[in-house]
């Protein structure tokens, strides 16, 4: 996975938008982890090199 940032909690609002100045300044891929507790699939970003997975870190 060279070349890949991991985002937790990318599907809430400080993390979509992480994710979208992430997306700006960089050419990795993005992958992000949310449990969805307080995220929504509304701040997904459509973006060839993001990836969303529903998981709990802890």
């Amino acid at each position: 996975m060279k070349n890949t940032i991991i985002v937790t909690g990318g599907a809430g609002f400080v993390g979509s938008n992480l994710i979208q100045s992430l997306l700006k300044k960089s050419k990795y891929k993005i992958i992000s982890i949310d449990d969805y507790s307080s995220g929504s699939i509304k701040n997904h970003i459509k973006n060839k090199n993001v990836k969303y997975i529903k998981c709990n870190t802890s």
